[in-house]
């Protein structure tokens, strides 16, 4: 009996065992299998499956935005998992980009360049806390603030020296200049007291190098290849363009080649290297500093250098020695890239993780970024921190406003870039700012956070309690006054045009129109040659992107110095005009003359306002 019951029972279980997988079967063939059960990511070991991860995502960006070449290198617990190159490295010859194509790092040499600060200050010639005025011989800063300014906050970008972009390079290998005359020639104002601001500085790294070579009594190019290239065997990188490198190219789908810009300013972009190469740099500062034995810098030297040296708020992401940080979540990244006209370079390091990706392509396009951040993501998931609670706060307004970016150049004819660097803050009425085009919460007195991300902004105050600056990232922006909002700037401009027109046309309608044609001509006629003028040479500023990187142009000076001529002859003519209305009171011609002239002159203070007035670079 007991055996029938059990075997019913064993019958039964099987029966029910088989449905059971049925339904399993059925559940998982209608079930989208994402449903059920996530793709693990290819293991950093597995380096076939990093190759072909890799290489998808890298043919569909370069197809979809058309970039010749690429390449990267992805290194990994010290072994080296991937280095490769695609595309071209030169379109015109179809020469392939390989591991070992040098490519234009632009500021990731910067990383290069602190480096040779923290050797050199490892070997007890430097001290990073010392005034800079001390390592330097032909020339000085100026004592703008009380504070000094140290090795310290030239590679943490806390000088608070602004930048002079025109004149750190040129495409006339005749007119390079040495890096000693660059840094006495194209000294820089002092916008902020050290420490305080961070502000990006190519100039600042640049005299950062100067004293590298000051003190090592060699040229910076000559230390960094003695003392870090051929060290670490770097064999493909260097600071000249050869027959090797790849071609940058700029244009619609960048089909047009780049003339070379030689950088004056070398330790802040003129290194060239290979993934190759790279994939050493990265190794030796993922491994305590060495790499196949060779050592680059002693731990202790190397662990500042990664470290957090300066933030604007404890809630945000700060700066390292060289290095920028990047915090999602509880992973943290410290990284630089580089632009230059043909160009761009990204270097990311995990130090915990001892993980770093270095991708670099010939063009303009940010390819660089896109695969760096997706290699990351897909490796190194982020994981979601807790958002903070909100906070209630009884006045939003007195955030809202317009800010600047505080890079902006103050004494150059490039100072109105500053209008195109604006970003506005509005308070809302439920507690909320919009920043960027995106609401943020209060969590703190001074911290905002992102509703709809992770992105936190910080503020800062005086003592009056007034809001000074806003902080997001590696950004800092400073309030702007009022004049110097744009749309104030804008109306001022429409303004002008609207009385130069009401006046031209009061002029043609003048009764004594016929009579003074050869006067009113003249006025008219200049004005409207030198308003084109006015508009090439301030669009010019906008629109040519090698401006930016260091390459003066003879022609935009040419015409921001006419600018003065167009200023003498308004005034000429006001004057005429009022010494004829003494003469001939009713006539409104000369009225007219003279409303014209002024605006002119209106519009010629408004031009030197922003140093357009005359080329200042």
């Amino acid at each position: 009996m007991i055996c029938c019951l059990r075997d019913r029972f064993l019958r039964q279980v099987h029966r029910l065992s088989v449905c059971l997988l049925l339904l399993v079967f059925c559940v998982g063939w209608w079930v989208p299998s994402g449903v059920l059960a996530q793709d693990a990511p290819p293991s950093l070991d597995d380096h076939q499956a990093v190759a072909a991860f890799v290489d998808e995502f890298m043919a569909e960006q370069m197809a979809e935005h058309k970039v010749p070449g690429a390449t990267i290198a992805i290194v990994h617990q010290g072994e080296v998992v991937l280095q490769k190159g695609y595309g071209y490295a030169n379109v015109a010859d179809e020469t392939p980009v390989s591991e070992t194509t040098p490519f234009r790092l632009a500021s990731v040499t910067k990383l290069f360049t602190t480096v040779a600060v923290m050797q050199v200050a490892e070997q007890g010639q430097l001290d990073l806390h010392t005034d800079v005025n001390q390592y330097l011989k032909t020339f000085q800063l100026p004592a703008t603030f009380d504070e000094p300014i140290t090795l310290h906050h030239l590679l943490t970008h806390t000088s608070g020296l602004t930048d002079r972009s025109v004149g750190s390079g040129t495409t006339n290998p005749d007119q390079v200049l040495s890096l000693a005359e660059y840094v006495a020639t194209y000294l820089p104002e002092r916008a902020y007291p050290p420490g305080q601001i961070r502000m990006y500085s190519n100039y600042g790294m640049g005299l950062a190098g100067y004293i590298v070579e000051q003190v090592a009594k060699m040229p910076y190019e000559e230390y960094v290849s003695r003392s870090i290239l051929q060290p670490l065997e770097m064999e493909q990188s260097g600071f000249t363009f050869t027959a090797d490198t790849a071609t940058g190219y700029s244009g619609r789908f960048w089909t047009r080649p780049v003339t070379p810009i030689i950088l004056n300013d070398k330790p802040s972009g003129e290194l060239y290297a290979s993934a190759a190469d790279m994939s050493r740099f990265m190794l030796a500062h993922l491994q305590a500093g060495t790499v196949d034995g060779v050592r680059l810098l002693e731990p202790e030297t190397l662990q500042p250098m990664h470290a957090q040296q300066f933030t604007h708020h404890p809630a945000l992401e700060g700066s390292a020695y060289g290095f920028i940080e990047q915090i999602d979540g509880e992973r943290r990244v410290i990284w630089h890239n580089g632009a230059l006209a043909g160009y761009r370079s990204m270097l990311y390091l995990l130090p915990d993780e001892k993980f770093g990706v270095f991708v670099a392509n010939n063009s303009d396009y940010d390819l660089n970024k896109e695969v760096a951040d997706t290699v990351l993501e897909h490796f190194f998931p982020t994981s979601q921190d807790t958002a903070p609670a909100t906070i209630e706060m009884s006045d939003l307004s007195r955030f809202a406003g317009q800010y600047t970016v505080t890079t902006y150049e103050r004494a150059t004819s490039l100072r109105f870039i500053a209008l195109t660097q604006q970003t506005g803050v509005s308070a809302n009425a439920d507690n909320t700012l919009t920043i960027f085009g995106d609401v943020y919460r209060p969590v703190a007195a001074l911290l905002f956070r992102e509703v709809d991300g992770t992105n936190q902004v910080a503020f800062a105050e005086d003592e009056a309690g007034h809001i000074t600056h806003m902080f997001r990232g590696f950004s800092s922006l400073e309030r702007t006054p009022w004049w110097r909002g744009i749309w104030v700037n804008l109306g001022f401009i429409g303004g002008v045009f609207l009385l130069w027109g009401l006046f031209d046309h009061l002029i043609r309608k003048s009764p004594d129109f016929t009579k003074r044609s050869t006067e009113k001509w003249l006025m008219r006629g200049w004005n409207y040659v030198f308003t084109v003028a006015a508009l090439f040479a301030g669009l010019g500023t906008i629109i040519d992107t090698e401006l930016y990187y260091g390459v003066q142009r003879p022609l935009m000076t040419l015409g921001l110095n006419l600018l003065w001529l167009w200023l003498v002859v308004s005034l000429a003519f006001i004057i005429v005009a009022i010494v004829k209305l003494f003469r001939m009171p009713r006539s409104r011609l000369h009225w007219y003359l003279a409303g014209l002239g002024s605006s002119t002159l209106a519009f010629c203070g408004w031009l030197y306002s922003w140093n357009l007035l005359g080329a200042h670079w």
